[in-house]
């Protein structure tokens, strides 16, 4: 009994043997890859945005005074003409004031007469002349007002151009400032404004060029960078920029909405690696397998992600990267043993 039980312990230990003798032979298997140099390019940084197109004249029109739309004479798209009338409000009650600033004055004018001449003949005091004469300067300024009141309740085109938006009906009671319509010139360029965060504002500077793509034109439009907002919103926090437009199209409507691509005018140099050696990335970072060791092993490296192109892809590393691994990345690990095939 004590012999089988010494064979069986023999036999245990012997099996236990040759499993680590094994497990010492197992040589991990390379990974068949390819070697690719990386190419260091000199790159202006495109920044993304979007914006609203509108005409570099575009203002908003309003009436002066307060009142009730008595006409418009003008509809949404319509040309306009520079001096046009475009809407006028009811004129019965301005037109009672400057009335009433006339009579007022008129009535001044013979107070300050008469005075001035019992003035002269020591017949009033110094004082008293005065009076009249303030008094006469005052109705003579409400009539100017009056006046000037009358004359902006109309509207009248300030340029050649087009109306993009009215914004009310006739017999709609109206405050002072009121936006009545929003007008655009016609001969004047077209313009995006768009909004950039703190970081994206720092990299641009006046003159520097954008292409700009709208979902119902197939081909892109130049542009350039024309104003830039020394201050952000305070609503949204973003910095506005203005972009004006090469092309002159007549096609073009205010308010499309653009796609923008900014071409920054600082050039700096990237590494420019193959789409395919990217791993693991996401929308600022990524990573790729770097071969050392006499290129039998693969060292995973992080990269920054800086622009997507096409089929390749600009990075920044703080690692020196002179080559990478393509073709079997996805099943490398760090360390990995790799094979390069031709």
């Amino acid at each position: 009994m004590k012999t089988k039980i010494l064979i069986a312990i023999i036999a245990i230990l012997f099996l236990a043997n040759c499993s680590d003798n094994n497990n010492e032979d197992k040589v991990e298997e390379a990974i068949n890859v390819k070697i690719v140099p990386i190419e260091e390019v000199s790159y202006a940084k495109i920044i993304h945005s979007s914006g609203r197109l509108k005409s570099a004249k575009e203002v908003k029109l309003a009436f002066k005074t307060g009142g009730i739309i008595q006409k418009i004479f003008v509809s949404d798209g319509e040309k306009i003409r520079k001096g046009q009338i475009l809407a006028k409000l009811n004129l019965e009650e301005i037109e009672s004031q400057v009335n009433q600033a006339k009579v007022n004055y008129e009535k001044s004018l013979r107070d300050f007469d008469r005075v001035e001449s019992l003035y002269k003949d020591s017949v009033v005091t110094l004082e008293q002349f005065q009076n009249a004469k303030s008094g006469l300067d005052a109705a003579e300024s409400s009539l100017n007002i009056a006046k000037f009141n009358l004359n902006y309740s109309t509207i009248t085109s300030p340029f050649n151009g087009k109306v993009y938006k009215r914004l009310v009906e006739e017999n709609e009671m109206v405050s002072p400032g009121m936006p009545i319509f929003m007008v655009g010139a016609a001969e004047n360029q077209w313009q995006i404004g768009c909004g950039l965060t703190d970081k994206d504002i720092a990299k641009i500077q006046l003159g520097d060029k954008a292409k700009i793509k709208f979902d119902n034109y197939d081909q892109k439009i130049s542009a350039k960078v024309s104003e830039i907002a020394a201050s952000a919103n305070p609503i949204n926090g973003l910095f506005e920029i203005e972009l004006t437009l090469d092309s002159q199209k007549n096609n073009l409507v205010s308010g499309l909405i653009a796609s923008v691509d900014i071409s920054t005018s600082e050039n700096q140099t990237y590494l420019k690696i193959p789409i395919q050696a990217l791993v693991d990335a996401n929308e600022n970072s990524g990573y790729v397998f770097v071969p050392e060791s006499n290129n039998s092993k693969a060292k995973k490296a992080e990269v920054k992600i800086v622009e997507i192109l096409g089929e390749s892809v600009l990075v920044n590393s703080e690692e020196k990267i002179s080559q990478v691994t393509t073709d079997g990345v996805e099943f490398l690990r760090d360390s990995s043993a790799i094979k390069i095939k031709n």
